[in-house]
């Protein structure tokens, strides 16, 4: 059985104070030596740039040392941001919409059979301004969850607009599990409201019923585990990689391991086990959360990341 392990004696535990350390250090000897974003194109190329205009064609992508290039939207796998650690890919417009025929950059955020892709929405709307003939222009943000299978994209709608729109979410999300009669049971009770988390946690169980291993090691990047919130009563946090014991994970503590960042691995805190892929651009972090009846992990941003565990060293007792 294949085991994607830490890089020190197989695994890796670090104090607060010792993985700060390390993580400010390398951000400083590479302010001035890593770019922020890559764009990500299909034939493998990766191209580093300032910023980017999505136009009614192509992507207008200014580089830093390309100028001004025009991309075809089918050129175009997506970009990601290496300080943050943000992965987005390039996706059509909402497939209902008036946009149909545009383009946007979705943020990965769950890996699987099934991606879980964020978009972000925001509208304008001229309000009328009594201090002047002109209007006002007034603005409006929020998030979509979009899921991906094969070729299939669809967009979860916004959450909270009626039965009617509940009713639509669980709906798209059985065309993607159908094949799982067991959850789709579970999306079909009623007690199941079709707020964004149960999505996800229907689509991570999915992942993990499918899951096949793969004895291509191929390449292998680190990511790093954390406890955000821990019961009391909570046993020690044994930490499996398909299925191979790879340390405890105890309090103020983080766990580095490598995993492939080509193929998932299967990652189980005691008895919950999840579906991860390390990334080949960046280092991941996982908050694992710990209450007395469940447990569970979520990836997050590498900024939020740090600045949370700067916080359990300052208020470490």
């Amino acid at each position: 059985m294949q085991v994607y392990l830490s890089t020190t004696n197989y695994k890796s535990f670090y104090s607060l104070e010792k993985f700060l350390a390390i993580s400010f250090f390398i951000l400083a000897i590479n302010t001035y030596t890593l770019a922020q974003e890559f764009m990500m194109l299909k034939n493998g190329e990766v191209i580093e740039f300032n910023r980017f205009k999505i136009k009614e064609t192509d992507v207008k992508v200014v580089t830093k040392d390309r100028g001004n290039l025009e991309l075809k939207f089918n050129e175009i796998t997506g970009y990601y941001n290496n300080t943050n650690g943000t992965t987005y890919y390039l996706k059509k417009g909402i497939p209902d919409g008036a946009t149909e025929n545009q383009y946007q950059f979705d943020k990965l955020i769950l890996e699987g059979e099934i991606n879980v892709y964020e978009r972000l929405h925001i509208s304008y709307a001229h309000v009328p301004n009594s201090f002047s003939s002109t209007p006002a222009i007034s603005g409006s943000r929020w998030t979509e969850l979009y899921l991906g299978k094969g070729s299939r994209h669809q967009g979860m709608g916004k959450y909270g607009l009626g039965k009617s729109n509940k009713e639509k979410r669980k709906d798209f999300l059985i065309q993607f599990i159908e094949d799982n009669q067991e959850l789709v049971k579970q999306v079909e009770d009623e007690n199941f409201k079709g707020k964004d988390e149960e999505i996800i946690r229907i689509v991570k169980a999915y992942n993990l019923s499918r899951y096949k291993p793969n004895d291509n090691l191929g390449k292998i990047s680190t990511a790093w585990f954390y406890v955000k919130k821990r019961s009391k009563n909570t046993d020690t946090l044994k930490t499996y990689v398909n299925g191979m014991f790879v340390g405890n994970l105890p309090n103020s503590s983080v766990l580095a391991v490598n995993l492939s960042n080509q193929n998932l691995s299967k990652v189980c805190v005691n008895s919950y086990c999840e579906v991860i892929k390390a990334s080949p651009y960046y280092i991941k972090y996982f908050e694992i959360y710990i209450s007395d009846d469940e447990i569970k992990f979520t990836e997050i941003e590498k900024n939020e990341a740090e600045r949370y565990l700067l916080y359990l060293k300052n208020n470490a007792k």
